[in-house]
């Protein structure tokens, strides 16, 4: 991806760096690398970018957050990035908002995941969704955590449902 920075910046092609530098930033993450990932976005002029590379670089600043153990930061970043995602229909961007579903034993999260789950839900159609099974999972942990059992089996239920058209795999 550096490649991939240094050849849109040789094109002049600013659109295209930014989403390049945001995903060479969540690479660097990924290996733990979370400082030298800071240090990349820092350099990205956020408020100016399109929408979906505006959104990558909101979930990697909850994620920076989260990994520093800024836990309450979290919520607060992840409203700018729900700001954002709303904006946008491709569902690809909101599955990369929120990579980690256990957010809701988080301070100030239950605001921003009761978001998330209602946007998945008016975005995806009749058919399988992974994203249907992920927003039901962070339903079923919403209705948990204020005490609703049954509904949070209810949705645990469908959840699984809707993972078995995709083999079940254990990301969901």
């Amino acid at each position: 991806t550096g490649a991939a920075v240094a050849g849109c910046s040789r094109l002049g092609d600013e659109p295209r760096r930014q989403r390049a530098l945001v995903l060479q930033a969540i690479a660097v993450t990924g290996s733990g690398w979370i400082y030298d990932s800071a240090a990349k976005l820092a350099q990205l002029p956020c408020d100016a970018c399109e929408l979906e590379t505006r959104a990558l670089a909101l979930a990697l600043q909850a994620w920076h957050a989260l990994d520093r153990g800024d836990f309450g930061a979290v919520a607060g970043r992840y409203t700018k990035l729900l700001d954002v995602l709303e904006q946008l229909d491709s569902l690809q961007v909101w599955y990369h908002g929120f990579r980690r579903p256990l957010y809701v034993r988080l301070p100030g999260m239950r605001e921003p995941l009761t978001r998330f789950v209602e946007g998945v839900m008016r975005r995806i159609g009749d058919s399988p969704t992974e994203m249907r099974a992920i927003a039901n999972v962070i339903a079923s942990w919403l209705a948990l955590w204020r005490g609703d059992l049954n509904s949070a089996m209810e949705l645990i239920a469908s959840a699984e449902d809707e993972a078995r058209w995709f083999g079940m795999p254990t990301h969901l």
